[in-house]
């Protein structure tokens, strides 16, 4: 259009640090997505939202994504997997329990296993699944961790303003770390974790018990809020 500059054109942009896999799809066709950061070296894995009630553990995963995107240097030499919704039809319906009522992190083959499992509110019939891994969301996320197979696994939810981890394993000091830099119980050493009710089938349980996979549990402080702010050096500091 015989415009003239005296300047030479620029360009702006930035790369977009992560990759994503889909490692499954829910009852209802949703795609279990997991992001993935760095290329070699030992990986951490953060995994949120197992029961769709409890948004508040997807959306910190989100904000930990945004922040692992905007400072690679914090990989650097890592790996870091992040599935930020486990239970996709949960979320979407706003239930404990994924789409044909069964509670994913009741559904794991530990020996504890049961069909009619237990939460806060008592004893739900058939809520352990019909048989352990018996839910494609389950299923699915077993087969990707076994494949990743992470140095530390840490899996967020609500609600309880706690951290447990593996009783004289190696996630034992990494769960007093996180609760002492957020202020949170530590609850590792407590008659069943904290709770006041037994945690059957559970993937935690499952990944340290039968594949040696280190562990830990984040209880946030709300189901719908979080802080991601008061959380991001104790995340940060689970990478070393």
């Amino acid at each position: 259009y015989d415009v003239e500059s005296g300047a030479s054109w620029t360009y702006g942009s930035r790369t977009i640090c992560h990759t994503t896999s889909v490692y499954g799809y829910s009852v209802k066709g949703r795609a279990l997505v997991a992001y993935h950061f760095g290329t070699s070296g030992p990986l951490t894995m953060y995994v949120g939202a197992i029961h769709g009630n409890e948004p508040s553990s997807s959306g910190i995963m989100r904000a930990w994504i945004d922040d692992l995107e905007a400072n690679p240097s914090l990989y650097a030499g890592k790996r870091v997997v992040v599935v930020p919704t486990i239970n996709p039809d949960g979320v979407a319906a706003g239930t404990r329990t994924n789409s044909r009522g069964v509670d994913l992190n009741r559904n794991f083959s530990t020996a504890n296993w049961v069909s009619d499992s237990e939460n806060s509110n008592g004893t739900s019939t058939g809520s352990g699944g019909s048989e352990p891994l018996s839910e494609p969301e389950a299923k699915a996320l077993a087969n990707f961790t076994t494949s990743m197979r992470p140095r530390l696994l840490l899996s967020f939810h609500a609600v309880g303003s706690l951290v447990v981890g593996d009783p004289g394993g190696y996630s034992a000091g990494y769960a007093a770390k996180y609760a002492s830099m957020v202020g949170y119980r530590d609850t590792t050493y407590s008659t069943g974790g904290g709770f006041e009710y037994d945690i059957t089938g559970a993937y935690e349980d499952w990944t340290y018990s039968r594949q040696g996979i280190p562990s830990m549990v984040i209880e946030l402080g709300s189901y719908t809020s979080f802080n991601f702010p008061h959380h991001r050096a104790a995340m940060r500091a689970k990478l070393n």
